[in-house]
Parts: structure tokens; sequence; C-alpha cells
């Protein structure tokens, strides 16, 4: 019981930490301060690496996430012996350990419990720092674009567009789990349309994915109960979406009507292909190394890559069994999400966990780049599996 404890109590220091650094990266972009931007991401690395240091002292690991972080580390290493393209390097490494802080922070959220108020610091904070950003367009007149969407700061509208759908969810949560304070929901609805409004303006396909997969599914568990909604059927269809969305829409492409009706989707510079002229040559270097993956190759020996689908820059930059251990562990840790699923808003925490793998289909920024955004990905499937008698006090927490 008290080695439970230590580890609770960890965890919520762990949590704020890593929250609070997401702030300040979100608050040193919009002030373009790069240099605080990647103190702070060493950082988050740093407390991160504590926390799995005290952790292995008190709870066991699951054996499926060891072997996944351990053979994605070893394929690296040995593409990068078997290449002589490769610059081994820490940037070279970045990619693949940002890799596994993601995997690492994920298995934490879903299996390692904090404190109420951890909870509360997890769903305020962000929403803090949302706020922020919104008001930054309009205060700093933040209004740089590139390739015809916003940035916001951000280096480009894809990145921009995936923290500001990862605030908005804050948001929302948050907006649900306040009734009794009718201010604060005016607010947070401003804020949500605010938010909407900015992810169309960064013109970024992913994001507008995003955004119906997630309203969708919180209209669809008002209109029939959650636990319809919330079974292994529809979690595994969610799950493999990004990657049979990327051979479906190579066939989409060949066709007219899908080319005329999604016209409006094509932006300066980046057309309805674009998205099919990186993942074209990434496919045919993985045909060539399935089971160790082409980390090198697909980034010109540099290790800085990012394919724009978040399974299709696993499989090809770690190899097939990596990839199948992911997905097992999405799955795994998705069907206990949704065992736990005891209120409404849990369940709209869990269509923001869908909402942001379905994004996965057109971006990685979550598993190869996005500095801070895993960590908010992280918060929001800790929100998810929020205990119902933790001080929630409107009929969104109450069991279902």
């Amino acid at each position: 019981m008290k080695k439970t404890k230590n580890v609770q109590l960890n965890f919520s220091l762990c949590v704020k930490v890593e929250l609070f650094l997401v702030a300040l990266i979100i608050l040193f972009t919009m002030l373009s301060q790069d240099s605080l931007v990647s103190l702070c991401f060493i950082l988050s690395f740093i407390v991160l690496l504590l926390y799995t240091g005290l952790r292995l002292n008190t709870r066991k690991f699951n054996l499926s996430v060891l072997v996944l972080l351990m053979f994605s580390v070893i394929n690296v290493l040995w593409n990068a012996s078997i290449s002589r393209d490769a610059n081994m390097s820490f940037d070279y490494m970045k990619k693949v350990f940002m890799f596994a802080a993601f995997i690492l922070i994920l298995y934490y959220s879903q299996e390692d419990r904090v404190s109420e108020g951890t909870y509360k610091y997890a769903l305020i904070l962000p929403a803090l720092a949302g706020t922020a950003l919104v008001m930054s367009y309009f205060v700093f007149n933040n209004k740089i674009q590139y390739g015809g969407g916003i940035t916001l700061g951000f280096s480009n509208p894809n990145f921009t567009g995936m923290w500001l759908l990862h605030l908005m969810i804050y948001m929302f949560l948050l907006m649900v789990s306040s009734k009794r304070k009718i201010w604060l929901r005016i607010f947070c609805v401003i804020m949500i349309g605010l938010m909407v409004w900015l992810i169309l303006q960064t013109k970024a396909r992913s994001c507008l994915v995003g955004l119906i997969v997630f309203f969708g599914l919180c209209l669809l568990g008002r209109i029939i109960k959650p636990k319809r909604v919330l079974n292994p059927v529809f979690l595994f269809v969610v799950i493999i979406f990004p990657i049979v969305l990327v051979f479906i829409y190579q066939f989409l492409l060949n066709s007219s009507w899908f080319l005329r009706m999604f016209a409006f989707m094509a932006s300066e510079g980046k057309g309805l292909d674009a998205r099919l002229r990186v993942w074209s040559p990434a496919i045919k270097l993985f045909k060539e190394s399935i089971w160790l993956g082409d980390y090198c190759g697909i980034s010109d020996g540099t290790g800085v890559s990012q394919l724009h689908n978040t399974h299709l820059d696993v499989v090809c930059s770690y190899g097939i069994l990596p990839f199948l251990l992911f997905l097992q562990m999405l799955f795994r840790e998705g069907k206990k999400m949704m065992h736990s699923c005891k209120s409404f808003f849990n369940y709209y925490a869990i269509c923001g966990c869908f909402a942001i793998i379905a994004t996965g289909a057109f971006e990685a920024a979550v598993v190869a780049g996005a500095m801070g955004l895993n960590l908010l990905t992280a918060g929001i499937v800790l929100l998810a599996n929020r205990p119902v008698n933790g001080g929630l006090n409107d009929e969104n927490h109450i069991y279902f």
C-alpha cells in the first residue's frame, strides 16, 4: 500500500511538472524564444526519466511495452550500423527518443493514478494555456502564415492545428465539468468557438478530421448510450483507421468525384496528393526492410523525418514487430480506458483520444516531432480515467 501511495505522489508531481513545462513551451513559442522551447523540451525528458527510475523500484513494467521500446531502439541502431548515410548524433536519435517518451507517458497515464488535485490541475492549466494561445492571435497580431495557414509561432500550420485541437479538447472538458459556474461555461463556449475557427484557419486537414470525429462521437454518445459506442470492435476500427486510410486514399485520388468534392481542402503549395508524395517513397523503402524498418533511409541519414501518418511513421521507422506491439498497446490501453468509463466526462475524454488517433491519418506529430504535444495527449488519457467520486458536481459526471 505504501509503495502504491508513493507511486501516486511521484506521478502526481511528474504530471504537474510536465504540464507546467508544456505551458511554458506554448508561452515561449508565442514569444519566438526557440532556445527556451528546446530547454523545456529537454527538461520534460529528464523529468520523465527520473520518474521512470523511481517507478522501477516499486512497480513492474508490462512486458510488451518493454519489448516495444527495446526493439525500436535496437532496430534504429542496427539500421544506422549498416547504412553509410547515417549521421549518428543526438539529433539522429531524437525522433526515437520522442517515440519512446510518448509510449512511456501514455502507459503511465493509463496505469498510474494521481491525486484529485492533480486531475484538476491537468484540466485547468492546459485550458489556460489554450486561452493564452488564442489571445496571442489578437493581442500580438500573431498571424504569420505558412502555405496559406496560420502558425501562431509554431513551425508549420499542421503543428499549430494539432496544438489547438488538443487544447480545445481540454477546454471542452473544463466546460462540461463546471455546470454550476455559468460564467465559466460561457467563457469556455466562446473559447471553444475561437479555437475551432483558428483550427480551420490553419487549413490542417488532419485536424478537420479530428474535429469531425470528436464532436460526432460526443453527439453520438448523447443520442445513444456511450457504452454502445465504446465497444472493442469500434476501438479496433479507430486504431487501424490511419494505416487503412493510406491505401484507401491512394484509390480515392484516382476518382474525379473525390477530387471535385474535396477541392476546397487543397491550399497554396499543398494539393490533395501532397501526403501521397510523402507516403509512396516511404512505403517503397519499407518493402525493402519490413522487419527492421528504414529509420535512416526515410530521413536521408539525418534521423529527422515525419511521414504525416502515425502508423506509417512507426512501421517504416522501426519495423513490423514494434508496429504490431504499438497497435496492441493502443488496443489494450483503450480497452482499459473504456472499461473504466463511468461518466460523460470520461466519455468525452475518450472521444478526444479517438479524435487524436484519427488525426494520425494525416499527421504524425504525436509520435515524431511536436515538442510537448505527446504530454498533452497523455493528459487527456489521464482525464479519461478520472474517478467519478472526485468532487465533480454535475450530471456529466454521474454514473451512466
